[in-house]
């Protein structure tokens, strides 16, 4: 990603990639989007197709690097590794052995052993298959996710690894530029339409992983054929370039005032920035005002440090609770800045070159051996919990965080498909006293639920799956059609599975029910989809709706950690209950119809978990949510009185 990858060159189109304002240039603008775009800079909602950018000018260079050795019969596949590590590595490891050290001070148990893991990952540049699995880039929770960024690093390695291989194969059955362009064409065009696939069916993985991505640095490759090919110059006149270009800048800045996440991405739409990227390489004007100039150029030499560096001081900033006003954010800015230009000294430049002075086995040494010590000790961060390395309160109000459910992954989990039965929570000696079916909402109560079961000497039934609402012809419009149809067979399994328990054994129906709403065309629609689902419950057994349980805006656990952690004191977190009402009004009232309608029973946590008119997150610092909406193994506890009436025969 460096700009000095590259031998400074004078030929417009050279049969080897040189120096190119252009490309420096662009760097610029690519690294301020991405930059600008996670500083908070809300104009720039599609400032994260920056990627997409360093993506197109990667598969550029990579392929004129590889395509000149070749041409030579000078290239080897271990040299080349071996530069691209060592342009790559040392500014990497040197920010995974800075975060492990501050995050000795700072980072909770769960949280320190969370960065040792994704430094593991990051170092392997594996990181994008890890994060591929869980949440989206864009999800509020990847806020906390230190190395969330270096994906794209792992993207660029795993197509470093691979496209030299594939040249290298066509160049050895026929060593002409045209088969190894069409290879690398069928390349791009595959990966477009698996990125196009994918993005609606898994939207997740096509962010993250390099199938999906491909197309884009293989177009870049595309262009550096294309130029070896004829000189765009030599096909349009001067001012037909001249405008060309200026159209493909306009579109590229522009899509980072028009794009959004919740376009889906990548997929077709990116095909807008990333051939906007590409025409304005084969037009290859280094004069252009917007790259030419001082500031973007010292931008470009920087960008892969200030990259780097960027999205630490963002959550650093956050994990502090900075408000992110205009002085901070200049301020986190100016930051960004420094440590690039630190870093870009002092690594990729004075380090670098004392490296190279190296002979190859010393060389190989050195840079891998950096990378070993970095991998173990992340390793080890990883997996040796340190206990008392932060005050008590802190890591006390830590704990919260991961105080859940401890069947959770047994129980609230996509295996119901493979499950004979449902789970049971309890004395196996008791018998069945109720049945819980519901969302990640009830995996986060149903132990509350147990000990109300136990006190009457009963057990209880489970049957979850996260994010599936138990309600009448579920639809899920923002989650990927495949998760759709999963969340319609679980509750059709379910209701199946009800039909082997007597009927005598009443259901308790647990739902972050408000979360919901928006998935359908109305609240008419909504209330007829829960009553219908309480109906179909209620007519062959007793049913129990829980009303939802209060709501919190911020991340409990993380804020009195943080305040117990910076001032040494935290005030229980709380909110009036007068802001609940407003928010589940719609959930209450479809509650309340199926009530009218189908004789269903209402449970009510707000008695249990609000007092004068003010509902509790936390209490005495212990914090009663995992989260801001899921209840944890104190806070459950609460509602152990709500359900008593289920079980206790004589109410």
């Amino acid at each position: 990603m460096q700009s000095s990858d590259i031998t400074p060159s004078p030929i417009t189109f050279p049969p080897k990639v040189g120096f190119r304002k252009d490309i420096n240039g662009l760097r610029a603008w690519a690294v301020m989007a991405v930059v600008l775009f996670h500083v908070g800079i809300t104009q720039l909602q599609g400032g994260f197709i920056g990627v997409d950018i360093f993506f197109v000018l990667s598969g550029y260079l990579m392929t004129g690097i590889i395509i000149s050795g070749l041409e030579k019969q000078s290239f080897s596949y271990g040299r080349f590794v071996l530069a691209r590590a060592g342009r790559i590595f040392p500014p990497l490891i040197a920010l995974v052995l800075i975060l492990l050290i501050l995050g000795w001070f700072f980072l909770a148990n769960e949280s320190y052993e969370a960065l040792g893991k994704n430094g593991v990952y990051a170092l392997r540049f594996w990181i994008n298959l890890r994060l591929a699995r869980g949440m989206g880039y864009f999800d509020p929770s990847q806020d906390e996710n230190w190395l969330l960024h270096t994906w794209s690093l792992s993207v660029e390695w795993q197509f470093y690894m691979l496209l030299p291989l594939l040249l290298m194969v066509l160049w050895k059955i026929k060593p002409r530029l045209r088969l190894a362009c069409i290879g690398l064409g069928l390349v791009t065009l595959g990966s477009l339409i698996a990125s196009t696939v994918m993005v609606s069916s898994e939207p997740t993985k096509a962010y993250f992983l390099l199938t999906s991505r491909a197309w884009e640095m293989a177009g870049g490759g595309l262009v550096f054929f294309a130029s070896r090919y004829t000189s765009v110059h030599r096909l349009l006149s001067q001012r037909a370039v001249f405008i060309g270009q200026w159209i493909a800048w306009a579109v590229l800045l522009g899509s980072l005032f028009v794009f959004s996440d919740a376009w889906g991405w990548p997929g077709l739409w990116a095909l807008i920035p990333v051939t906007a990227t590409m025409i304005i390489l084969l037009a290859h004007n280094d004069q252009n005002p917007l790259i030419a100039n001082p500031i973007a150029q010292w931008l470009g030499n920087r960008s892969y440090s200030i990259y780097l560096w960027h999205w630490p001081v963002i959550v650093a900033l956050k994990f502090a609770m900075v408000p992110l006003t205009p002085v901070t954010m200049a301020a986190a800015f100016a930051v960004i800045l420094i440590l690039g230009d630190l870093s870009w000294r002092l690594l990729e430049i004075r380090l670098r070159r004392s490296v190279q002075t190296l002979k190859l086995r010393p060389q190989t040494f050195a840079v891998f051996g950096a990378l070993v010590l970095a991998y173990s000790l992340a390793t080890a961060v990883r997996k040796i919990p340190i206990e008392g390395r932060l005050p008590e309160a802190a890591e006390h109000a830590a704990f919260a965080k991961i105080n859940i459910n401890p069947r959770r992954k047994e129980c609230l989990s996509r295996s119901f498909k493979k499950r004979k039965e449902l789970c049971t929570y309890g004395e196996t000696k008791y018998h069945l006293g109720a049945i819980v079916i519901g969302d990640s909402h009830s995996d986060s109560i149903v132990n509350g639920t147990m000990l109300s079961a136990e006190k009457y000497q009963k057990s209880l039934g489970y049957m979850g799956l996260s994010g599936c609402g138990t309600i009448d012809d579920i639809r899920l419009h923002s989650a990927p059609e495949r998760f759709q149809m999963e969340c319609q067979q679980f509750n059709n399994w379910a209701l199946t599975e009800l039909e082997q328990y007597d009927t005598n054994i009443p259901v308790i129906v647990i739902n972050r029910t408000s979360a919901y709403i928006g998935e359908y065309s109305s609240a008419e629609a909504f209330s007829q989809a829960i009553v219908g689902m309480a109906c179909r419950l209620a007519a062959k057994r007793p049913v129990y709706l829980i009303r939802p349980v209060p709501e919190h805006s911020v991340n409990i656990p993380d804020i009195l950690y943080r305040k117990f952690l910076f001032q040494g004191q935290a005030e229980d977190i709380t909110q009036p209950i007068a802001s609940y009402y407003p928010a589940h009004k719609i959930a209450w009232d479809a509650q309340d119809r199926a009530a009218r309608e189908c004789g269903v029973k209402i449970l009510d946590p707000l008695p249990f978990l609000c007092k004068n008119d003010i509902c509790l997150g936390s209490k005495n610092g212990q914090a009663l949510y995992y989260d801001g909406n899921h209840m944890n193994e104190f806070g459950n506890r609460f509602l152990i009185p709500m359900f008593d009436p289920v079980f206790d025969q004589k109410s």
